[in-house]
C-alpha cells in the first residue's frame, strides 16, 4: 500500500469517519449506560417507589401510578423493620431563598436523612458529614463543591459560618427562616444530581431532614428512597419485603411497591435514543467498510500477477490471506488514529448540542476504555473489509493468471463489489427513512397549536418568602403594586399570572367531586388539575373563551372558575356546562365560562381536564406572563428592576421567554433527528462514493471493450445509457432491499414517532426517489467518461 498513497489515504480517511463517528457515540453510550454509577459496589444500589396501582387507567394518576415517592412515615415503617438491605436513606430536593449578600439568592438544596452520605461512600473535602444527633441542636448545612467555590471563593474557614435560608414555600411552612451552620463541603466529583428525575440538577447544599420542623406528614408523598442490598439477598425478596412493609395494614390492592436498579433509574428513559443512534453510526461504519473493500477488490487486479507469482513460488495460500489481512488491519488502525481525533470533537459537538436530560453529561469524553473500544472496532473492522478480497486473492489459479492477464477474476470482483454497493444503498435507504420520520415528527410537534399565544412573552417566576409574605393581604399588595409598575412600562401590553403558567412544569391536581356525576362503588373520584390565575389570564394569555364569560376583576377570590374544553366535555358532552357545580377541598365551585383548550406540557401530550380560579392573589409562589410589543429579552432588564423596585430582597432568577420553553420540549426530537439525519446523509454520500468507486473501476476494465464499441460507430448515447443500465440494477436492488429493511426496522420506532406511521408511504417514496437520483448522479459520471475512450488507445492495449 506504500506504493499508492492516494489510495492509503483514501481508504484511512473513510474508515476515520466510520469508526470516528461510532467512537464519539460509544463514549456517551458507555458513560451514561455501561459504566457503573461512581458510588461503592453501585450494582447493590437500589431506588424503592411506592405504587398505587388503582391509579392505573385514571387521566392524570396513570402517568405516576408506579413511581409515587416515600411519605416520611412510611419510611419510619420500612426502614425500620426491613431485613432486605444494609443502609437505607431518604432525600428530597426543595428550593430556598439564601438571605445576605447584595441581594437574596433561590438556590436548590437536598433535604436527606443523615444515613444517605455513608450509603453512597461519600466523604467530605473539608469538615464532616451530618450525624442524626445534629437533628437535637442547630441545623446544620453540606456544601456543594461548586457551590462553595463560586459563593465563598472556596474560603477554607467556611466551617462553622451560618447561612439564612427560607424554605417556606417548598415545605410549606408559615414560620420558614432558620440558621443553617455550614458543617462539611463535598468532593467536587460528588454530583449526587438526579434527584425526583431532574438529572441536569444539582443542589447547592444538603441539610438533615427534620421530622420536628420539616412538613413529613403522611400525605406528603416528596421523597425518594435509595438502599443499598445486601449482597446475599436477591432483589425479587427484597422486593416482596418491601410490599409486605409499606402496606401497614392497607389493602394490598390499594398500595404496593417497587425496587428498581439505580442504574436502571438514572439511565431509563435515554437508553432506547441512545441504542438508537448507536445502532444508526454502526450503520454508516459498515458502509465505510463495504468502501473499503470495494477499494482494496480494485487494487487487488493490480496485484494480481504478484499474488500469483507467490502463490507458484510456494507461498502458502493462509500465508497470503494473513499478509493481505495484516495490510487491512494495518489501514483499520491508521483510520481507528485519525477518528480519535474525530471521536474527540464530535464528542464535544454531541454534548453541545444534547438535551440536558442525558444522565452524568459531565463525565462524558474519551477515556481508555473508548480508545480500547476504537482499537477493537480497527480490528474488526480490519478483518471485515479485509477478510473477502484477501480470500478472493488467494484462491486464484496462479497458472490462470499468468496466461490471462488481470482480467482473470475481473467478472467475480465485479458481481461482488455490486452486491456491496447495492447492501451500501439499502443500509442508507433504512437511515434516510428513519430519519424522514423523526424530522416529520419534529415538524408536526412544531406545528402542534400551543392553545395560547406566546409569541412576544416573558414567563417571570416569583417566589415570596413565607417571613415577609404570611397572609394573603400582603401578598395581594404585592402582586397590585408589582402588576400596575409593569404595566405602566413602555413596550409592555399586558400583565397577568398563573400558579402553574404554560410549559413551565410547574401545576397542581386533586380529586373533585362533580354535581350529578354518579360514581360506581369500586369506581375512583375524578381527577383534575387547578391553576389559580389572575382575572385577566384568559385575554393576556390569548385563551379564546368558547362559552359564557371571562373572570371580571370583581371574580378575585370567589367561588366561580373556568374550565377548559376538555373538561367540559368529559363530564357535560351533551350539556351546557355553565352554571354546573364541582366540590373541591369543601369548596363549592360553580363554572362560568368554557376556555379553549391549552397545552401545559408537551405539544405532543394530551390536554388534561382542568379548571382555573382567580385567586391568584392569594398565592406565594406566582409565575408573571408578561406581554411585550417586541423582543420580550429586550424588557428583561427593566422588569427586574421594577420588580426590585416593589421588594429589592425578592430574588428572581428565573426569567425566559414562553417561545423557548415550548422549544426547549422539543429538544429531545430535534437532537434526535439532526443526529439522524447527519448519519443518513454521510451514510447516502458514502454508498454513493461506492458506487461512482466501482462504476469507474469497471468503465477502465472495460476500457478495450469500450474501444471497439466506439469504433464500430456506437453513439455516445448508446455507451452512456449501456453503463447506466449496468448500474441501475444495483441501485433498485439495493432500493429494493432497503424498502423492506425500512419497514422491518422503522415499526421499532413506533413509540417516538408523532403524527405520522411508521409506514408513511410519502415518506418512503420521497428517500428512494432521493437515493435514486444521488446514485444515478454518482453513475453518470464514470458513464459519461466513458464516452471519451480513444479506440486507438483501446485496442492497443490488448
Amino acid at each position: 500500500m506504500a506504493g499508492k498513497p492516494s489510495f492509503t489515504v483514501v481508504a484511512i480517511l473513510t474508515l476515520a469517519l466510520g469508526i470516528g463517528a461510532t467512537t464519539a457515540i460509544f463514549s456517551v453510550v458507555d458513560t451514561v449506560l455501561l459504566k457503573p454509577l461512581p458510588y461503592r459496589d453501585a450494582d447493590q444500589l437500589v431506588t424503592v417507589w411506592e405504587t398505587y396501582p388503582h391509579w392505573q387507567g385514571q387521566e392524570i394518576l396513570d402517568a405516576y401510578w408506579d413511581h409515587i415517592a416515600l411519605s416520611y412515615p412510611d419510611y419510619l415503617r420500612w426502614s425500620e423493620a426491613q431485613t432486605s438491605f444494609d443502609e437505607v436513606a431518604l432525600y428530597r430536593s426543595i428550593s430556598a431563598v439564601l438571605e445576605g449578600g447584595d441581594r437574596p439568592v433561590e438556590i436548590p438544596v437536598g433535604l436527606a436523612t443523615a444515613s444517605l452520605f455513608p450509603l453512597l461512600d461519600v466523604s467530605t473535602v473539608l469538615g464532616r458529614l451530618p450525624i442524626t444527633e445534629d437533628l437535637l441542636g442547630e441545623r446544620v448545612l453540606l456544601l456543594s463543591h461548586s457551590f462553595w467555590q463560586t459563593r465563598f471563593g472556596s474560603d477554607p474557614d467556611i466551617i462553622g459560618q451560618a447561612m439564612t435560608l427560607d424554605v417556606g414555600r417548598s415545605l410549606d411552612l408559615d414560620d420558614s427562616v432558620d440558621s443553617y451552620v455550614v458543617i462539611g463541603v463535598l468532593p467536587a466529583d460528588f454530583r449526587f444530581a438526579h434527584l425526583l428525575q431532574e438529572p441536569d440538577f444539582e443542589v447547592a447544599g444538603w441539610a438533615l431532614i427534620d421530622p420536628q420542623v420539616d412538613r413529613v406528614d403522611g400525605g406528603n408523598h416528596s421523597y425518594e428512597a435509595i438502599a443499598r442490598l445486601k449482597p446475599e439477598i436477591p432483589l425479587d425478596r427484597a422486593r416482596t419485603e418491601t410490599e409486605v412493609l409499606l402496606r401497614g395494614g392497607i389493602d394490598p390492592s390499594f398500595r404496593g411497591a417497587r425496587v428498581l436498579g439505580r442504574q436502571s433509574q438514572e439511565t431509563g428513559e435515554v437508553r432506547t435514543p441512545l441504542l438508537l443512534m448507536l445502532g444508526a453510526v454502526s450503520l454508516v461504519l459498515l458502509i465505510a467498510c463495504g468502501n473499503v473493500a470495494n477499494l482494496l477488490l480494485g487494487e487487488a487486479a493490480g496485484r494480481e500477477q504478484e499474488i500469483a507469482i507467490r502463490v507458484a513460488m510456494g507461498a502458502g495460500r493462509h500465508r497470503i490471506v494473513r499478509q493481505l489481512l495484516t495490510e487491512s488491519i494495518l489501514l483499520a488502525l491508521g483510520g481507528a488514529f485519525i477518528g480519535t481525533f474525530i471521536a474527540y470533537w464530535g464528542t464535544r459537538v454531541l454534548l453541545l448540542l444534547a438535551p440536558t436530560e442525558i444522565p452524568r453529561v459531565w463525565d462524558i469524553g474519551i477515556d481508555g476504555r473508548v480508545l480500547l473500544f476504537a482499537t477493537a472496532v480497527a480490528i474488526v473492522t480490519g478483518v471485515l473489509f479485509g477478510l473477502a478480497p484477501a480470500l478472493t486473492s488467494a484462491r486464484q489459479n496462479p497458472g490462470a493468471v499468468m496466461k490471462e492477464g488481470s482480467r482473470h477474476l475481473a467478472s467475480r470482483r465485479t458481481v461482488f463489489q455490486r452486491l456491496v454497493v447495492a447492501a451500501e444503498i439499502s443500509v442508507s435507504l433504512v437511515l434516510l427513512v428513519g430519519a424522514a420520520l423523526f424530522a416529520q415528527t419534529l415538524l408536526r410537534m412544531s406545528a402542534v397549536d400551543p392553545g395560547f399565544d406566546p409569541e412576544n412573552m416573558l414567563l417571570v417566576e416569583l417566589s415570596l418568602p413565607t417571613s415577609r409574605y404570611a397572609d394573603a393581604a400582603n401578598r395581594g399588595a404585592f402582586y397590585q403594586e408589582t402588576i400596575e409598575r409593569l404595566s405602566s412600562m413602555p413596550g409592555i401590553l399586558e400583565v397577568t399570572g398563573s400558579s402553574g403558567a404554560p410549559f413551565s412544569g410547574n401545576g397542581a391536581s386533586g380529586t373533585i367531586d362533580v354535581e350529578g356525576l354518579e360514581l360506581a362503588d369500586d369506581e375512583q373520584r375524578p381527577e383534575a388539575e387547578r391553576r389559580h390565575v389572575f382575572p385577566n389570564y384568559f385575554e393576556a394569555a390569548g385563551i379564546p373563551i368558547l362559552k359564557g364569560r371571562s373572570f371580571t376583576a370583581a371574580d378575585a377570590g370567589s367561588e366561580v372558575i373556568i374550565v377548559n374544553r376538555t373538561f367540559a366535555e368529559r363530564f357535560w358532552p351533551n350539556e351546557d356546562p355553565i352554571g354546573k357545580r364541582i366540590t373541591r377541598d369543601d369548596r363549592v365551585l360553580t363554572i362560568v365560562g368554557v376556555g379553549a383548550d391549552a397545552k401545559q406540557g408537551g405539544l405532543d401530550l394530551e390536554t388534561r381536564t382542568t379548571f382555573f380560579m382567580p385567586n391568584a392573589r392569594e398565592r406565594a409562589f406566582m409565575q408573571l406572563l408578561v406581554r411585550t410589543e417586541g423582543d420580550p429579552l429586550s424588557s428583561v432588564v427593566n422588569v427586574r428592576r421594577q420588580i426590585w423596585d416593589v421588594d429589592p430582597r425578592l430574588p428572581l432568577d428565573r426569567i425566559v421567554t414562553m417561545s423557548g420553553l415550548i422549544s426547549n420540549t422539543l429538544a429531545e426530537e430535534r437532537y434526535r433527528a439532526l443526529i439522524i439525519g447527519v448519519f443518513a446523509i454521510v451514510a447516502v454520500l458514502l454508498a454513493s462514493v461506492g458506487l461512482y468507486g466501482v462504476i469507474s473501476q469497471t468503465v477502465v476494465r472495460r476500457t478495450h471493450e469500450l474501444g471497439i464499441r466506439i469504433a464500430l460507430g456506437a453513439r455516445p448515447r448508446a455507451i452512456v445509457g449501456m453503463v447506466l443500465g449496468q448500474s441501475f440494477i444495483t441501485i433498485l436492488g439495493g432500493v429494493g432491499m432497503g424498502i423492506v429493511g425500512a419497514i422491518a426496522a422503522t415499526r421499532l420506532l413506533t413509540a417516538s414517532l408523532f403524527g405520522i406511521a411508521p409506514l408513511d408511504v410519502p415518506t418512503y417514496v420521497a428517500a428512494a426517489g432521493l437515493v435514486l437520483i444521488v446514485a444515478t448522479t454518482a453513475s453518470y459520471i464514470p458513464a459519461r467518461r466513458a464516452t471519451r475512450v480513444d479506440p486507438m488507445v483501446a485496442l492497443r492495449q490488448d
